[in-house]
Parts: structure tokens; sequence; C-alpha cells
């Protein structure tokens, strides 16, 4: 009996130490999620500030999963000549003609720009066909290819659609990242603040031994030149 209980008392002291480091490495995770973070939104907003702004926006037409801006994201005559078609044929809700006209689309040497808007408009099209993980491939290829060209806009695009497909999957602490790294995006600045706010109350929904209510040491900001991991999320 008195070896079982020294055996049990060595357990929870080993236990402890694991936890303690545990605990150690959240909070380091925590701090340094929160200046990158900081640090992406800065620069993002302080491009949004100096981009011009219409001074009597038209009205914008949604997709049914309110995600693409139907020629408000084509507003480029040239960009519109390339990914037109493939916009019209998913307004239409032929999304399979869609699929394959974007997979040939990229296929093709195109400009980074249409290739990026390209990769975006798939994403779209693959959530609204319930593959989430596909969608968020293409558009993690995507960002680096925009950020590389400082393409801001686009880059915000992206971080929303990929928030979007992480809402899907139901990783929440992953969307919520994204949402913020979204900030100012054009058309999409009222319901990013909204979609943070669920994605939060989703996250913290789960219990605080729950992987899911923390983001993935893998995660990646893939914007601003930052290669860092984005590791972990709040500890709360």
């Amino acid at each position: 009996m008195a070896q079982e209980l020294v055996q049990e008392c060595n357990r929870l002291r080993i236990s402890l130490i694991y936890a303690t480091q545990d605990a150690k490495q959240l909070s380091l995770q925590n701090r340094l999620s929160s200046r990158l973070l900081q640090q992406a939104q800065s620069k993002l907003k302080d491009v949004v500030s100096q981009a011009p702004k219409a001074a009597n926006p038209a009205p914008v037409e949604a997709d049914q999963v309110g995600s693409w801006m139907f020629g408000h994201w084509l507003p480029d005559p040239s960009l519109r000549s390339i990914v037109g078609d493939a916009e019209l044929q998913f307004k239409r809700s032929e999304s399979q003609r869609a699929l394959a006209t974007l997979s040939a689309l990229l296929l093709k040497d195109i400009s980074k720009e249409a290739r990026v808007t390209a990769k975006i408009l798939l994403s779209v099209v693959l959530r609204t066909c319930d593959r989430p993980c596909e969608a968020l491939t293409h558009l993690e290829e995507a960002i680096p290819v925009a950020d590389r060209s400082s393409m801001f806009d686009l880059i915000g695009k992206a971080q929303f659609h990929r928030g979007l497909c992480y809402n899907d999957m139901e990783l929440f602490a992953e969307a919520s990242l994204c949402f913020s790294l979204a900030s100012g995006t054009k058309h999409h600045e009222e319901r990013l603040g909204k979609l943070k706010e669920e994605a939060e109350a989703k996250r913290l929904a789960f219990p605080r031994n729950y992987p899911r209510r923390y983001v993935s040491p893998t995660f990646k900001v893939l914007c601003f030149k930052d290669e860092l991991l984005f590791d972990g999320s709040s500890v709360n």
C-alpha cells in the first residue's frame, strides 16, 4: 500500500511538472500571437487608410454564402476579361463549370493579380460545394503570392475567405485570427467584426483543455513577409 502511494505521488508530481510547462508555453504563444497580430493589423490599416474611397459606392450583390461580391471584386477590365467567365458561371449557380473554368485558367500564364483572384474565387466555389479543406489550400497558396507583390487588398480578401473556411471546419480560433488579419477588406468591414465575435464565442465555448480552443502551432500568418509561426491564441 505504501509503495502504491509513493508511485501515485510521483505520478502526480510529474503531471504537475508537465502542466506547469504547458502553461508557460501557452503564455509565451499568447504573447507572440498578440504581437504578430498587432503588427499585421497596424500595417493593413495603414494601407487601407491611404486607399481612395468612392463617394457613393454602388450596392453590392453577394453570392448565397455572402462572401463573393459580384462585379466589385473584378473592378479592372483586364482582370474581368480573365476571370469574368468563371464569375458569371458561379453567379448562375453553375459551380461545376466554374470549377472547370478556374482550374483550366490556373494552368495558363496569367498575371499574379489574376492568379490570386482566381484562387480566391475558386475557394469560394469550393466552399459552396462543401469542400472547405480544398478551398483553404488554394487560399494559402494565394496569400504569399499577393504578399510578395504587396497586393494588400487581395491579402485581406484571401484572409477573409480563409477565416470562412476555418469556420466551416469548426476551427474557430484560427478563423478569429484570420478575420483580424482581414481588417479593412473592402465591402466586408461591417461583417468582419461580427464574424470575429461569433468565432471567439464559439472558441471560448470549448473546454479549456480542448485543443480546438487554441490556435494550432502550425498556423501561419502567410502575409506581410512574415514566416514566423502564428502560435497560440488566448489562454482564457
